[in-house]
């Protein structure tokens, strides 16, 4: 697939950006009581992070035909280095030990696999400056969340008065995330098992860490098309011939437990270890999708054994679009040098979520820098060339005034089967762009011209 040419995407894109910031100044007395009572029906509705309503800003994200044919043909070339890296770690044993998991772990991840995807939910982030110029930022291959907060968002938006005005002139309209869902995973259902009836359902995942809004939100969609479904922490399965809850023998696991919280607690869930190594409950996703969830999976694409197995194709899409990254070997032999040069970094943790224990060098001084740097030698992290964000301009109300001010993007690309579906938007205007950094969640919009 072809990404279509710069000048194309972005003179679209700015059109539509341009013509709604024109018409929200046009009257800015309007548009300041519009923008509130968007704010007013967010702070009551379920799009909520972190127990808090999301944070927003008056212009949503709007992308057009040829930025979807762009994120196809991206998410794509990704995904071909992706598969690539999964079936070198399933097929040779030197490559298992660059990843060094833990013997559990990999005999999880080695399990065949009942249907093809090796991802079946996952969330690319890049930053995505207009055609063939962008960076990957991470891979959510288990646990891709968040669909909520753009659905809900993106209902709300579409009431307000600027949205009604700009759908007389652009076709305008959402990205179904649920609904489209329940229909992939009856797919994976099927291919698994031979089978078209209606499986019985279990969204899994601790109930400390679950999104139990959005987990309802699927629950219902769910019962909406017919199917027996749950919400069920793993320590409340049990194992009999097959996964049970309570006195229900589960067909099928919608698995939104992340790998790493549940191999800390692997010793507590035996029931669902089990299922995940035999074929009596269909398992979705696959512990394999972790060979690429690690971030340690960015800096083995730089490591000269593992790329000897790419062809010229993929090598030189990972050397344009995937942040160069080095392991703590590399950082204790360079230290002096990364602090000096602290705003080309940044260092992650192999393997969390939402942006703990990030820390972007630009936020801190030298000394800062040095101390966190040395806090994190002998942790198991990873250190990045810092990508910039790219940048577009939106609306924010400050001391009852409407503001147009810069703020970076991250463009989160929502796969269901390997499946292009949908967009997930953030802007901030912090190094780091997380929900726990500042950072505000926009709906996101297709627009279609003609």
């Amino acid at each position: 697939m072809d990404i279509v040419m710069k000048s194309e995407v972005i003179m679209k894109r700015h059109e539509i950006d341009k013509a709604f910031i024109e018409k929200a100044m046009q009257d800015p007395v309007k548009s300041i009581e519009d923008f509130k009572n968007i704010k007013r029906a967010v702070a009551v509705s379920n799009a909520v992070y972190l127990e808090k309503p999301c944070d927003i800003r008056y212009m949503p994200k709007f992308y057009t035909e040829e930025d979807i044919t762009n994120f196809k043909a991206i998410v794509e070339q990704m995904m071909e280095i992706c598969r690539r890296m999964i079936d070198l770690y399933m097929s040779n044993d030197e490559v298992r030990k660059k990843y060094n998991f833990d013997e559990r772990l990999e005999k999880l991840i080695l399990k065949e696999s009942p249907y093809q995807s090796n991802m079946p939910m996952a969330r690319f982030d890049f930053f995505y400056y207009g055609d063939d110029d962008f960076k990957f930022c991470e891979i959510n291959a288990d646990g891709a969340s968040a669909m909520n907060e753009d659905m809900v968002l993106a209902s709300i938006f579409s009431m307000s008065s600027i949205m009604n005005d700009m759908a007389n002139t652009y076709n305008i309209s959402a990205f179904e995330l649920f609904d489209s869902w329940v229909e992939e995973l009856q797919r994976i259902y099927s291919e698994a098992t031979g089978k078209t009836d209606k499986p019985i359902v279990a969204i899994v995942d601790f109930t400390e860490n679950a999104s139990q809004i959005e987990f309802e939100e699927f629950l219902a969609r769910f019962k909406k098309y017919g199917y027996d479904a749950y919400i069920v922490d793993p320590t409340d399965l049990t194992y009999d011939d097959g996964l049970y809850y309570q006195d229900k023998k589960i067909d099928l696991v919608y698995r939104r437990l992340v790998t790493r919280d549940m191999m800390d607690r692997i010793d507590e869930i035996p029931a669902f270890e089990q299922a995940c190594l035999d074929d009596k409950t269909v398992i979705v996703g696959n512990i394999r999708s972790q060979i690429i969830h690690t971030k340690l999976f960015f800096k083995l694409l730089f490591d000269d054994d593992i790329r000897a197995h790419f062809d010229e194709k993929m090598l030189a899409f990972i050397d344009s679009h995937i942040p160069e990254t080095y392991d703590m070997t590399f950082l204790r032999q360079h230290i002096d040098y990364v602090v000096e040069m602290r705003h080309k970094y940044i260092l992650k943790p192999i393997d969390h979520y939402g942006s703990k224990g990030v820390f972007a060098g630009s936020e801190h001084s030298a000394k800062a820098w040095r101390d966190i740097i040395e806090n994190c030698l002998d942790k198991p992290y990873i250190l990045q060339s810092y990508c910039n964000p790219a940048l577009t301009d939106n609306i924010n109300l400050i001391n009852g005034d409407l503001v147009i001010d810069s703020y970076s993007n991250i463009t989160g690309v929502y796969l269901y089967n390997e499946k292009f579906y949908g967009v997930y938007s953030r802007i901030g205007q912090n190094a780091i762009l997380s929900g726990i950094k500042d950072v505000s969640t926009l709906p996101t919009f297709l627009v279609k011209f003609g």
